[in-house]
């Protein structure tokens, strides 16, 4: 199968490929260590971890990844981290090329996007004692974080996946 409704599939080869450039990438990056991936071809679920020195390390090789993967516009996230307070927080702030790009999508492949969801897991070494957003719950050991919602929900803005996350002092 190279297309689906109109639009290249790409091959398994490809798209591994695609991700061991990104792991290479991640590998080379300034305070990013332990990078590891993982891919289920058929659930269709990529997974790439890492570990990080500095929380700036993240926004730099956030926004080489997208770009790398030609994806404009459609994410507005940045992370900081408060030694004093402990607290780590993410910022999502929507952005209407996400609903623009999506419009433009056939109406049987907007439908793909109908069950489609996005999970985000943060660990920690400390406890987590606290998080503001409501879509996050935290692991039973209190040093992991999740948030999984829906696809269409970020897509249209009706989702917001910014996150405060107190940890232990």
């Amino acid at each position: 199968m190279d297309s689906i409704q109109g639009y290249k599939v790409p091959s398994k080869q490809t798209i591994q490929k695609e991700i061991d450039e990104i792991v290479s990438y991640l590998k080379k990056s300034d305070g990013i260590t332990n990078v590891q991936k993982k891919i289920d071809f058929d659930n269709f679920i990529v997974s790439i971890s890492f570990a990080f020195k500095d929380v700036a390390n993240i926004n730099t090789v956030n926004q080489n990844v997208l770009k790398k993967l030609k994806i404009k516009g459609l994410s507005n996230a940045s992370y900081a981290y408060e030694s004093k307070t402990q607290t780590f927080q993410r910022s999502y702030q929507y952005t209407k090329a996400a609903v623009l790009e999506y419009n433009k999508l056939k109406p049987e492949v907007k439908n793909v996007f109908k069950d489609a969801s996005y999970t985000s897991i943060y660990r920690f070494e400390q406890l987590i004692t606290s998080s503001n957003n409501p879509l996050a719950k935290i692991s039973k050991s209190k040093k992991a974080i999740m948030i999984n919602t829906g696809i269409l929900g970020l897509i249209n803005g009706k989702t917001d996946i910014s996150n405060r996350i107190t940890l232990s002092k």
